[in-house]
């Protein structure tokens, strides 16, 4: 299986090759919204792997072989469209879906 740092060079190569030029680690952390310093931790491999509250943002950047890589289940497609749009609701909308979650989860009326 391939490695953290081995994957996070692979897809720096892909964003060069997607541009037709090299990439920075300053740009390439900004494309993956991680800082620079710990873009360089894990191609090093001095940080084996992100924390497990980083894999859905990773995912959104990276793609969605960030959770095989890590050995994490992915989540459902409507889960990962919800996550990827969530800021972009309106508070009410967040609120509604906080509601219908608790209603068949908890079994709240």
């Amino acid at each position: 299986m391939e490695k953290w740092s081995e994957f996070v060079l692979r897809k720096i190569q892909e964003l060069e090759q997607e541009k037709g030029r090299r990439v920075s680690l300053e740009e390439a952390s900004k494309i993956f919204k991680v800082s620079r310093p710990t873009l360089s931790q894990w191609i090093s491999g001095k940080v084996a792997e992100p924390s497990n509250l980083r894999i859905d943002d990773l995912a959104a950047t990276m793609g969605i072989e960030v959770y095989d890589i890590l050995g994490y289940a992915s989540p459902e497609p409507e889960i990962r469209y919800i996550n990827r749009n969530w800021e972009n609701l309106p508070e009410e909308a967040r609120h509604q879906i906080r509601e219908i979650v608790d209603r068949y989860v908890y079994k709240k009326p």
